[in-house]
């Protein structure tokens, strides 16, 4: 869970939420995971 502790320092974190918080009402429930922010992916 070292990841838990250290996401922050990967990326940037007002990306990460604003990118999240846009994608939530749309995003599959079964596909959650992808927005954990060791997972994430910043949109192209």
């Amino acid at each position: 869970m070292k990841w838990a502790l250290e996401w922050h320092k990967c990326i940037d974190p007002y990306a990460y939420l604003a990118d999240v918080l846009r994608r939530l009402p749309t995003h599959p429930n079964r596909q959650l995971d992808e927005l954990l922010p060791h997972i994430w992916q910043p949109p192209q």
